[in-house]
């Protein structure tokens, strides 16, 4: 008879976001979906840490990115929802609205059944949070 192994610990990040799984890893951040313990629901969370940059780079990328996305409001751009600083790991931490599925994949699980289709439901909102993001810096 085998016994079920232990549970790792949940890692939580400024007391109320629930790591869940391990992160995907890119450029300057690690990247979870998390559960947001005082609403219950899925968010991402994205740990940015500096690596080989000095804490000047990460800090100047974090505001950055929190300006940019502080500006943004639209149906085809995630929303920022909250971000901060760790006080238990130091880490910058940013979350956003969860996402499902990315591009690469939605594209190969729709039925694409024309160019209008495709145009209407996919591309259109595409260039319109693109067309957003631009207007804004």
């Amino acid at each position: 008879m085998s016994s079920i192994p232990p549970l790792s610990p949940v890692r939580i990040i400024a007391n109320r976001y629930a790591l869940l799984g391990s992160g995907k890893s890119g450029g300057m951040a690690e990247v979870y979906v998390a559960r947001d313990l005082l609403t219950d629901t899925k968010v991402a969370v994205k740990l940015l840490s500096a690596g080989h940059l000095g804490a000047g780079i990460l800090r100047e990328s974090f505001d950055r990115e929190i300006l940019s996305l502080s500006q943004l409001r639209h149906p085809s751009i995630v929303n920022l929802l909250d971000h901060g600083e760790d006080s238990q790991t130091g880490f910058h931490f940013i979350v956003l609205d969860w996402v499902d599925s990315d591009l690469a994949s939605l594209l190969q699980e729709s039925s694409i059944e024309s160019w209008d289709h495709f145009y209407t439901s996919i591309f259109r909102p595409l260039l319109d949070g693109l067309s957003e993001a631009h207007s804004r810096g």
